[in-house]
């Protein structure tokens, strides 16, 4: 069954591509986008982001009378539900993860949802801190963000809503949805709500085969200058800033995102770049950042070449792997990492991680037939020959 993801968003420039990307990378399929009258480059990179994916996207104003989320969720359960297998309304800083060791959710969506029965599955929260980072530094929110909440923290209660598009009926809240069939919790069991919130909050906090990781506040840069700045889209009370913050920044357990997922994202992100260059002929100012974070965390060197010999490694610290590709009159080689390099990975990585020790090549050549040589990951080339 394919999964559809729909969210409204206002002013979300600095996440939509990194959100897009990991959950692309995890296999949801398509994307609906309310763009609720965002100022920044939103309306820019969602344009790119249609040609580049399964995305559409629409303008959508806030209502004179109400808060704009549950309007924009109910218009876009009711246009685009026929289209969809499955939908899921989550917002830009919350990101369905597998806790079962998947570095995928299509196994696990399907298997819960083989059950004609099942109707809905609620998918509780996990709420990240801002570990204690206090500026916005390079790399992905899903990789500076490690430390969270303890399970029984209360906001966890809260939990959005996986649903067959079709059975649905229309929004209680933005986190549960109207069916007439089972609504149940990542193990399968049945979704009790709690006895004192009310729906929208479950009983129990379930994190056994996924979850939501919410990165509500990240830096405390980033919470002033963008979440605060946005408001709040579900409602029209006030918030107290500095409280809410200081509420939300729960750093008590330490945990990463799997290592895969995040390489998963790179590459989509990788790909979205190089697809930036066809499309547009250049790299968009949202994207360089992506581009120079990529190529400063790759590393290579050269460490023989004569006439029949290319001896060199490469190594990225974000994960991707290298090959090493040479053009000759004869066609094209294609040539797999054969020399583990131990001295490189402790270099580079600061520690021993023995699946990163295949990372040097040393290959015969003949370069009087050899037109170029280059290390490359499918994004990020370095020319090996000529320089």
């Amino acid at each position: 069954m394919k999964l559809c993801i729909a969210t409204m968003m206002k002013n979300e420039a600095d996440s939509l591509i990194e959100w897009i990307c990991y959950h692309l990378a995890i296999g949801v399929d398509s994307f609906i986008v309310a763009n609720n009258e965002s100022s920044d480059a939103t309306v820019e990179i969602l344009e790119l982001l249609s040609d580049f994916c399964n995305l559409e996207y629409f303008d959508f104003e806030t209502p004179k009378s109400s808060r704009p989320q549950l309007p924009a969720f109910n218009y876009m359960l009711e246009k685009y539900k026929h289209q969809c297998d499955l939908m899921a309304f989550i917002d830009a800083d919350e990101f369905l993860y597998p806790t079962n060791g998947d570095v995928k959710i299509n196994t696990l969506i399907n298997n819960i949802f083989s059950n004609k029965d099942v109707g809905a599955l609620a998918v509780n929260w996990c709420n990240y801190g801002s570990s204690n980072a206090i500026f916005k530094e390079p790399g992905l929110a899903i990789e500076r963000f490690t430390q969270h909440s303890l399970n029984a923290f209360s906001a966890n209660h809260h939990y959005k809503t996986i649903f067959r598009a079709k059975d649905s009926s229309g929004f209680v809240n933005p986190h549960h949805i109207k069916t007439s069939q089972k609504y149940v919790v990542s193990d399968g069991s049945k979704l009790i709500n709690h006895p004192t919130l009310g729906i929208g909050l479950s009983k129990d906090v379930n994190w056994e085969t996924i979850r939501i990781n919410h990165y509500v506040i990240k830096s405390l840069q980033e919470y002033f200058v963008g979440k605060s700045l946005r408001g709040n889209a579900s409602t029209q009370r006030p918030v107290d800033r500095k409280s809410y913050f200081l509420s939300y920044d729960r750093n008590e357990v330490t945990e990463k995102v799997n290592d895969t997922i995040i390489h998963n994202t790179y590459l989509k992100i990788a790909e979205l770049v190089a697809f930036s260059k066809i499309k547009l002929g250049h790299i968009p100012f949202y994207l360089q950042h992506f581009e120079e974070y990529l190529n400063a965390n790759s590393y290579f060197h050269i460490d023989l070449l004569n006439e029949s010999t290319v001896s060199c490694w490469a190594i990225n610290k974000i994960g991707t792997n290298y090959e090493l590709v040479i053009y000759s009159e004869d066609g094209e080689k294609r040539l797999q990492p054969n020399i583990k390099r131990p001295d490189v990975v402790k270099a580079i990585l600061g520690s021993e991680k023995t699946d990163r020790m295949l990372c040097g090549f040393s290959y015969k050549i003949d370069k009087k037939k050899t037109k170029n040589i280059k290390i490359t990951n499918g994004f990020i080339d370095h020319n090996i020959y000529p320089v």
